[in-house]
């Protein structure tokens, strides 16, 4: 007799069991942050340089769909053809540590 096919769910409580509170390291001493003024002002250039004061559309992926950093009026669901996401970006935050290497 075959064996019925188990459903997994993820729930509340199987997620709660993963959360592991560690202390950020920071960035590496080769790594200069911007100010908020630095940061304020790249946006004013940007904002300034947009053809005819048109709207600023961002492609985002990641945790950007679901936890997005900037103010948005509005989502939309695309496709870029040709493209295809890659995390590429060396993170070191939350990804282990010497003696229990992670991703």
């Amino acid at each position: 007799m075959p064996r019925a096919r188990r459903q997994m769910a993820l729930t509340a409580d199987l997620v709660a069991r993963t959360i592991r509170a560690t202390e950020s390291t920071g960035p590496g001493p080769d790594i200069v942050r911007n100010t908020e003024t630095e940061w304020n002002a790249i946006v004013r250039e940007m904002l300034a340089t947009r053809p005819d004061g048109r709207d600023v559309w961002i492609f985002a992926y990641g945790s950007l769909l679901w936890n997005p950093a900037v103010e948005h009026v509005e989502e939309r669901a695309g496709v870029v053809p040709g493209w295809h996401r890659s995390f590429c970006i060396r993170l070191q935050d939350w990804r282990g540590t010497v003696d229990q290497p992670g991703l």
